[in-house]
């Protein structure tokens, strides 16, 4: 009789012990199912990426979206650090099921934001890796005036002489921020033409990580949709525009 109760008592000490091991490893590896897991808080806390483009490659990105495939040949040359990062996260799955979260008609549309995943409209666009991407924009490349300088200094942005910058123009892609050198995950394109006066104010503000190279209706379709919000700075599409994944695809130079 105590010979069989020390017999179960070894056997549960054991069980607790190998449980407890358990713990401190499983810790390391699932931290969300502790902290209850959804897939924005996963997102959103994200390494920094290294730099891992190979330099005698061409990138290009395609969109595959529920509208169409969108191909975007990406400046790694003139933006090597966004590029970086942009190819970092498209190849995560970071990009897979976000959504074009904001249209401003004849000027540009947004997406990128891993927020918009979820049903809460209200946190769209607000959302980021969990780290930011510094500036990668040379004034001089796209001929910004002594007045504009000082004014984009004084608001902390600063011109990268190491480079070279594309301008913005129709068809442009670049990343957003919320202020200098706060790139994160989300990017916008122009579908404004390179004299309107509005894409004269973001030149030198937002970094050029690329140009569309095929799929211009599908542009065209995205910059035309319906929306449903009254909010001029925020407008909504009143359908889903669903970036369904991101492909990397590099060819030689």
């Amino acid at each position: 009789m105590f010979k069989g109760n020390t017999n179960i008592a070894i056997y549960l000490v054991g069980v607790i012990i190998m449980f407890g091991v358990l713990l401190v490893f499983a810790r390391d590896f699932v931290p969300f199912v502790f902290s209850g897991f959804n897939t924005v808080d996963k997102w959103s806390r994200l390494p920094n990426p290294s730099f891992s483009l190979d330099t005698k490659l061409n990138y290009k990105a395609e969109l595959e979206t529920n509208l169409g495939t969108v191909v975007i040949d990406l400046f790694e040359e003139n933006s090597p650090k966004n590029v970086n990062n942009f190819v970092y996260l498209a190849n995560l799955g970071y990009y897979n099921s976000t959504l074009v979260h904001r249209v401003i008609p004849n000027l540009l549309f947004q997406g990128g934001d891993r927020n918009s995943v979820d049903s809460d409209l209200s946190n769209d666009g607000r959302g980021f890796p969990g780290y930011f991407t510094e500036d990668e924009i040379n004034w001089e490349s796209i001929l910004i005036g002594e007045s504009k300088k000082k004014e984009l200094e004084g608001l902390g942005f600063k011109s990268d002489t190491d480079i070279v910058s594309e301008k913005l123009d129709r068809y442009s892609v670049a990343m957003a921020n919320d202020g200098a050198d706060t790139n994160g995950s989300q990017f916008f394109i122009v579908t404004a033409s390179f004299d309107d006066a509005r894409i004269d104010y973001l030149n030198g503000r937002f970094t050029v990580i690329g140009k569309i190279f095929s799929g211009f209706d599908i542009i065209d379709k995205i910059n035309k949709v319906e929306l449903n919000s009254t909010d001029p700075n925020n407008p909504r599409p009143i359908i889903n525009i669903i970036i369904n994944k991101v492909r990397i695809v590099t060819s030689q130079k």
